[in-house]
């Protein structure tokens, strides 16, 4: 390894920075290749560990380079021996997925490089991929030169190429917030087995609850707006067009909390401070913090200070389907 490539909210790089900061890593040597992604110039395979273990809020995806030179031919020809080389020693069939990204105005085109790399693969007796691979080829080519990588989906923090998640808009899909769930269940590696009743708070119009709904989940839904036509009659949802801080519920009543209210984000936390009770011990509490305004690392450690008494923090990602605000993954704590 000769460095990393990271992928982030360009909105959000001083945020980016500031964790990497805090973790020792030589910030003064990031490389920014173009808005929202960047190179760090490090060889130690410890600051790749550290970034998986403490994964900073703001950094949506990486993968560790291993080939690095300028552009002295076609991209696609220069590329193909590293890539060769890196195929060379799995096992046979094994899923392999490219993952290429281009600046503008560079003389390749992103589907040519794949088509191409893909040929390789084959060629070398594995299975070109693109949903849930066993390995990935990363390559980002830049006015710089070309940056060149091989990993595996766990090395990178996520499936998908910078972090720049696509899902199908098949399946009734109501708002983007669906997706928003959808990305932190997948991100967040969660374990819904077994689980089964869930409230979602900010539910209107349904995004959230239309995928628990997808997920087998019988959902108690509140908002103070209206939910979508589809799920006002649906067997498995209870809804109340109400202020969730009026309602009471019984202890352990839920396995799951989702929550995507508009609000303080510091309020919001309170709230599910005292909401606590009514998730099983262990249960699971998802929620977005909005920023509003305020400084976004200063807020997402405010609320997750508040939320510490009652739940575990687990992880916290500003991810691709979040806008002005990041979603944290927590569960409660036992007792």
């Amino acid at each position: 390894m000769i460095g990393l490539i990271l992928s982030f909210d360009p909105k959000f790089d001083y945020c980016l920075d500031q964790e990497l900061t805090e973790l020792g890593l030589p910030t003064r040597s990031l490389q920014t290749l173009w808005p929202g992604v960047a190179f760090l110039p490090v060889a130690d395979p410890a600051v790749q560990r550290l970034l998986l273990h403490e994964t900073p809020v703001f950094l949506r995806h990486m993968f560790p380079v291993q080939y690095k030179a300028e552009l002295t031919q076609d991209p696609v020809t220069q590329c193909s021996d590293f890539v060769a080389s890196v195929l060379a020693n799995l096992a046979p069939q094994t899923s392999v997925a490219v993952q290429s990204r281009v600046i503008s105005g560079l003389p390749v085109e992103t589907r040519a490089v794949k088509t191409a790399m893909d040929d390789i693969i084959r060629s070398m007796g594995h299975v070109p991929t693109i949903k849930h691979p066993s390995h990935i080829v990363s390559l980002v080519f830049t006015d710089d030169g070309v940056y060149a990588g091989f990993s595996t989906p766990a090395d990178n923090l996520t499936d998908w190429s910078g972090g720049a998640v696509h899902y199908s808009q098949s399946g009734g899909m109501l708002s983007r917030a669906g997706h928003k769930l959808e990305e932190a269940i997948e991100v967040f590696r969660i374990d819904l087995g077994g689980l089964r009743l869930a409230l979602d708070l900010g539910a209107a119009p349904g995004g959230f609850t239309r995928h628990l709904l997808s997920r087998g989940f019988s959902v108690t839904a509140v908002d103070t707006a209206e939910m979508d036509d589809s799920l006002r009659n649906h067997p498995q949802v209870v809804i109340y067009r109400d202020n969730a801080f009026g309602l009471d519920f019984r202890p352990g009543a839920f396995d799951i909390i989702t929550c995507d209210i508009s609000w303080d984000a510091l309020r919001t936390a309170r709230f599910l401070a005292r909401l606590a009770p009514a998730l099983v011990p262990g249960g699971i509490l998802i929620m977005t913090v909005k920023f509003m305004g305020a400084s976004p690392l200063k807020t997402i450690r405010a609320a997750s200070h508040i939320l510490g008494e009652s739940y575990t923090l687990v992880k916290a990602r500003q991810l691709w389907h979040n806008r002005e605000e990041a979603t944290l993954y927590l569960t409660r704590k036992d007792g």
